[in-house]
């Protein structure tokens, strides 16, 4: 009998060795999973615990596997969960975070943006100014912050997310800019319709339908802005053209004017058919 106690102990302990190992090997197995995950990621993006392949289970795990990679030098952090694998410099050997681009993607992928406002009027040929940062639209909430010294905003999306997708983009950074029309630097009212009413004139008839459908997500005035220069572009699309600025015409309420300051009939002739007027 007096055996019994002494068998059972032993196994016990066994069983606690026996445990031990299993689980040094399994923390062994995830550590090994998460370093060759972290060694396939694109060292030129940013990255977050969101990238890896992991469970519920093992996620605190990978927190701490991060935390401990970051203490060790293996990879840098951006902001709170936010980390990249630098790269080398070939002259110096400093260790490199990733471009400021580069950031931009990781966030417009992350938030399901867009590039818009001064980040874009260069690249429309609305002003010849480079902007410092990145400002992007989307349906996250607004913020205004830096990451490695680069400055990013993000504003309100006017369009649901649904809508923020490739062939939309540039329509999108259209109908942002008639809504800015009056606060683009460095451009005249009168010469932002001018440039505007080009892109328009060169777009497809499915952008002009798409443009039209995108328009109702907007303030009144943009869709009236809208409809007066889609009446009076000269295209091989202009009788669809016509057709969409009618639609816009009939959609808006008729005793509603619509004022805009410094816009004149110079380069808008139809102003008055949408009720738009220049104020003082």
């Amino acid at each position: 009998m007096s055996a019994f106690p002494f068998v059972k102990a032993l196994l016990k302990t066994e069983e606690s060795i026996g445990n031990l190992h299993m689980k040094h090997n399994v923390d062994f197995f995830k550590t090994r999973t998460f370093k060759e995950q972290l060694e396939h990621l694109d060292p030129e993006y940013p990255f977050t615990a969101d990238d890896f392949n992991t469970t519920p289970e093992s996620r605190k795990a990978l927190l701490s596997f991060l935390q401990n990679e970051f203490k060790k030098g293996t990879i840098g952090r951006l902001a709170k969960g936010l980390y990249y694998k630098p790269t080398i410099a070939f002259v110096t050997g400093n260790k490199l975070p990733p471009s400021s681009f580069a950031i931009y993607e990781f966030l417009k992928k992350r938030d399901r943006g867009y590039l818009t406002g001064a980040s874009v009027h260069n690249s429309l040929s609305l002003n010849t100014q480079i902007c410092g940062g990145f400002i992007y639209a989307s349906n996250r909430k607004p913020k205004d912050f830096k990451l490695k010294n680069t400055r990013f905003i993000r504003i309100k999306a006017f369009v649901p997310d649904e809508e923020i997708v490739d062939n939309n983009l540039f329509l999108l950074q259209i109908l942002d800019s008639l809504y800015r029309i009056e606060t683009i630097s460095d451009c005249h009212p009168d010469d932002a319709v001018y440039v505007l009413k080009r892109h328009l004139k060169h777009m497809n008839e499915q952008q002009i339908i798409d443009i039209e459908r995108l328009s109702q997500y907007y303030p009144e005035k943009v869709q009236a802005l809208l409809g007066a220069m889609l009446g009076s572009i000269h295209s091989p699309n202009r009788q669809t053209a016509k057709q969409v600025s009618e639609r816009l015409r009939k959609r808006l309420p008729p005793n509603r004017k619509y004022g805009f300051s410094l816009l004149s009939n110079q380069e808008l002739r139809n102003c008055k058919k949408f009720n738009i007027y220049e104020t003082a």
